[in-house]
């Protein structure tokens, strides 16, 4: 089952984010870059198609990627903004500065957060590995609008 942490973000600010996989003792679970990837998405519903910011760890943890305003729910044709940048590496500490077992670091810069409109919205962080996905967390993605651009 995953675990539940409700998000506050801010249109056009650099976001980052990080949670520990961990097994049912509280041991971190390591996530080697050969075997795992990670993907958030986020949406304004459960059954929304449109994809308002997705976040993935490709290939494997390896390197990262940030797609914001999307216009559909597919990536084929999709609108992607230039000059995103953002992703998930795994196994890495808060700040993003050195390795942590377990550690899933999320963050999506400024221009990116600048292309997901504020609202209440949705989203899910999964791992996968060798085809099995698990959802880690799930909650509310709260995105307050930026004043100043």
């Amino acid at each position: 089952m995953p675990a539940r942490y409700d998000i506050n973000a801010y249109q056009g600010d650099t976001f980052t984010f990080h949670v520990q996989y961990q097994d049912e003792n509280g041991n971190a679970i390591s996530l080697p870059s050969d075997t795992y990837s990670s993907t958030m998405q986020v949406r304004r519903s459960v059954d929304a198609t449109n994809i308002l910011l997705h976040l993935t760890s490709s290939p494997y943890g390896a390197t990262a990627g940030c797609t914001a305003g999307i216009s559909g729910g597919s990536f084929t044709g999709a609108t992607a903004y230039a000059n995103c940048t953002g992703g998930i590496v795994l196994n890495r500490t808060i700040g993003n500065t050195g390795g942590l077992t377990g550690g899933v670091y999320v963050f999506a810069g400024a221009t990116a957060m600048g292309y997901v409109p504020f609202g209440n919205h949705l989203y899910d962080l999964e791992i996968t590995a060798t085809g099995e996905s698990t959802r880690l967390i799930e909650g509310r993605f709260d995105c307050v609008g930026e004043i100043t651009r």
